[in-house]
């Protein structure tokens, strides 16, 4: 914008001030020519109505919109209505109700979305906000802050400063899924779990609806169909189990039965065959296939828990990820070892670990990184007991997740306990442990429940169902804001979160409402949001929702 917008009540700048600083994300500020600001007074009196060109720098806000109150009366309330456009029809629009702190100079920063592109009408008192409408009140804060977030709610709209309910039935949220229902936004699409893969992202419905999203370039998403930025429904029936991997995917049914899709090049798809061929749609496992309790994967190998408490894996076995001597690939699911009381399993890049009845966790594959936790880097092929520390081995594991190098899990004390690959921070144990550890460590503080890893970052839920990451943070796939590494657990927002599903450069978190939120890398819309952010786009740092279509 050429020039500052300013309304004044007197001649001489009162300390009784907000400024309204706006910032367009990256999609949007490439494409908007114009900015159109509107301020009203109390009672609805325009006392600005000002349309300017938008700046073409890519850095920085887009306006600095000073305000005063009249009369300089700082009871007094205000609304900025700002609306961006590309010459010839409206992008986005951002709608502040705010109010003045007496004799303080405030910052208010609203934000035009990517995600709010074409969400021009939220209803009055109320904007857009990651994708979805909620009130418009805002709180003035200090000088220098990054972002402000409305205080209102998606069931809420703003008048006079505060947040007022709107009626039962009326749209929020993810508008043609969401309604309001006694003042709580209530969706029709509760998710269940969540899955990361490489480029592409699924999760599944109420145990019944199954969606993928992402890049497709190998037929990982199962629709048959092209890429696509938002969920599109698989078709298999109802689903109990799932995992996403670099090119592949795997679901099971209530029954036990398993389908995979995607590609088959090293037999990750358990068909029987080893092939350099796509499978586009979900295929049925041969006969003799286990009947299945749990599934997991890792870059080109899978492995899966039977209901007889059994072990088998499959794929790429270079390493030994697949529990069998010899290399190679294993067309159908092996059973790992003689074992029958596994209770749960984590694949990481190339290596698997389990957790045992007794409380003990076993791993096996590459080892370059210590990402097997025995004291050594040497590989296995078999089964090794992790945790064997100070002459004794812990035998209290309640949890376990792995990274792609790294592997991390929980005892029975709500400790949480890391080990592999720990150059980017994803161990959590600090800055001045950025190394490889070949034995599990501890990570700072406790109350842990559940733990999942990326490629070189971590996620985990605590007791308060606060959803913490750390490790590397490039493409903001830790959620916290920004793109800084963390070598510690640092908080994501302040939704309380039950399940997590990470990707290789990003994440997706289902909160306590069942409503699906992700971040991180974007560039094939892994993400789900409706678009692909481009090279030079400001990461998506922070969770943004997950919209599904209605049935």
């Amino acid at each position: 914008m050429g020039s500052v917008l300013v309304v004044c009540g007197c001649s001489t700048k009162p300390a009784t001030q907000v400024v309204v600083v706006l910032h367009a994300e990256q999609e949007l500020r490439g494409a908007a020519t114009s900015l159109r600001v509107i301020v009203e007074g109390p009672g609805g009196v325009v006392a600005l109505d000002r349309r300017d060109p938008v700046a073409r720098s890519t850095v920085g806000p887009i306006a600095r919109v000073p305000i005063v109150p009249i009369d300089g009366d700082p009871t007094r309330t205000f609304r900025l209505d700002a609306t961006l456009g590309d010459g010839e029809s409206p992008l986005a629009r951002v709608v502040v109700d705010a109010g003045y702190v007496a004799d303080e100079l405030t910052e208010i920063h609203a934000w035009f979305e990517d995600a709010c592109v074409g969400v021009l009408d939220c209803g009055e008192g109320r904007t857009c906000v990651a994708g979805a409408c909620v009130g418009a009140c805002y709180e003035p804060g200090p000088i220098g802050a990054e972002r402000s977030d409305p205080v209102c709610g998606a069931c809420q709209r703003c008048a006079n400063r505060s947040c007022e309910p709107i009626a039962d039935g009326e749209a929020c949220g993810c508008p043609e899924t969401d309604r309001c229902a006694a003042g709580a936004c209530v969706t029709s699409k509760p998710v269940d779990g969540v899955f990361g893969g490489d480029l592409h992202t699924c999760a599944g419905i109420n145990g019944d609806g199954f969606y993928c999203w992402g890049g497709n370039r190998v037929g990982q998403l199962g629709t048959g169909a092209s890429a696509t930025t938002t969920p599109v429904r698989v078709e298999i029936g109802g689903w109990s189990g799932a995992t996403a991997a670099t090119d592949h995917t795997c679901v099971l049914n209530h029954g036990g039965e398993r389908r995979c899709w995607g590609w088959n090049g090293d037999g990750q798809l358990g068909l029987g065959v080893v092939e350099g061929k796509k499978y586009p749609t979900p295929t049925l496992a041969p006969d003799g296939d286990p009947q299945w309790a749990e599934i997991t994967s890792g870059w080109y190998h899978s492995c899966g828990l039977a209901r007889d408490g059994s072990a088998w894996c499959w794929g790429n076995n270079a390493n030994g990820a697949a529990a069998a001597p010899g290399g190679g690939e294993l067309a159908s699911p092996r059973r790992v070892d003689d074992a029958a009381n596994w209770i749960a399993l984590a694949a990481g890049g190339f290596h698997s670990c389990g957790l045992r009845g007794d409380g003990t966790v076993w791993c096996w594959g590459l080892n370059a990184s210590g990402e097997l936790g025995v004291g050594d880097n040497a590989e296995r092929v078999m089964p090794v007991q992790t945790g064997c520390i100070d002459s004794g081995c812990i035998d209290d594991w309640t949890a376990i997740g792995a990274g792609s190098f790294h592997t991390c899990a929980i005892r029975a004390s709500d400790e949480m306990w890391c080990w592999g690959g720990g150059l980017n921070g994803q161990l959590g144990v600090g800055p001045l442990n950025q190394d490889n550890a070949l034995s599990p460590v501890v990570v700072k503080e406790g109350g842990w429940r559940a733990v999942a890893g990326g490629q070189s970052h971590t996620c985990a839920i605590r007791e308060d169902r606060g959803l913490y990451c750390f490790g590397r943070n490039d493409h903001g796939q830790l959620g916290v804001g920004d793109v800084s590494r963390r070598d510690v657990p640092a908080r994501v927002g302040d939704g309380a979160y039950i399940r997590m599903g990470l990707g290789r450069n990003h994440s997706c978190a289902i909160r306590d409402d069942r409503t699906l939120w992700c971040w991180g890398r974007n560039h094939v819309g892994q993400l789900g949001l409706g678009f692909v952010s481009p090279p030079d786009a400001t990461p998506i740092a922070s969770p943004r929702r997950v919209c599904f279509p209605p049935d």
